[in-house]
């Protein structure tokens, strides 16, 4: 399966902090919680592939296709937009690559679902929900060998352009959940690939 999308993630050392989580769990319609180990495949200088075994069932593939540099975050929202395209295929157990070569990301993650409408509205649905063109904010909590870290993004999906989905998410949520003193800055702004070679150089 082919699937395109338009990314921007922010990750932090350390535990969440409170604030943030009452922040995002305090919007409409939190899924439940997933809890799950997905394993990254070590490629050194690559911030533009990422390739993970997702809980061990399903091998994704990704691909930086592009940066849109003119999409319009709202305030308190910095960061590198980022086009994406992803594989995704049913794996065994065995890849016959050495688990040395994988990196073992602990994932505790929550979402909040929106729909984009073809006049460019994003609306918030329950997390359940068939959507075809949508976008999904994440707060996901990390642990990698016992480092703890957290994240948040979004990613957009479907047909049209997916920036302006992007777009208007980000400022639904904004909207529908204020940032108060919360900020998302560009210092932080990563994609995973990204954010695991600066973990490797820390």
């Amino acid at each position: 399966m082919e699937l395109p999308t338009v990314e921007v993630r922010w990750f932090r050392a350390g535990p969440c902090p409170g604030p943030v989580a009452d922040w995002f769990h305090g919007g409409p319609t939190v899924s439940e919680p997933e809890r799950r180990t997905d394993e990254y495949l070590r490629l050194p200088e690559r911030d533009d592939v990422g390739v993970k075994r997702r809980a061990g069932i399903q091998l994704d593939l990704k691909l930086r296709t592009g940066v849109r540099p003119r999409v319009a975050l709202p305030d308190g929202l910095e960061g590198p937009v980022e086009a994406w395209t992803k594989w995704s295929f049913p794996i065994g157990s065995d890849l016959s690559v050495p688990d040395r070569s994988w990196i073992a990301v602990e994932k505790l993650r929550w979402s909040r679902l929106y729909a984009v409408s073809a006049d460019g509205a994003a609306v918030s649905v329950p997390a359940e929900t068939a959507v075809s063109t949508g976008c999904a904010a994440e707060l996901v909590e990390l642990a990698v060998e016992d480092r703890p870290a957290w994240g948040f993004g979004f990613e957009a999906f479907g047909d049209g352009d997916l920036a302006d989905g992007l777009a208007a998410t980000c400022r639904a949520v904004v909207a529908d959940t204020p940032l108060g003193d919360i900020a998302f800055g560009a210092a932080g702004a990563h994609s995973y690939p990204a954010w695991l070679q600066e973990l490797a150089a820390s």
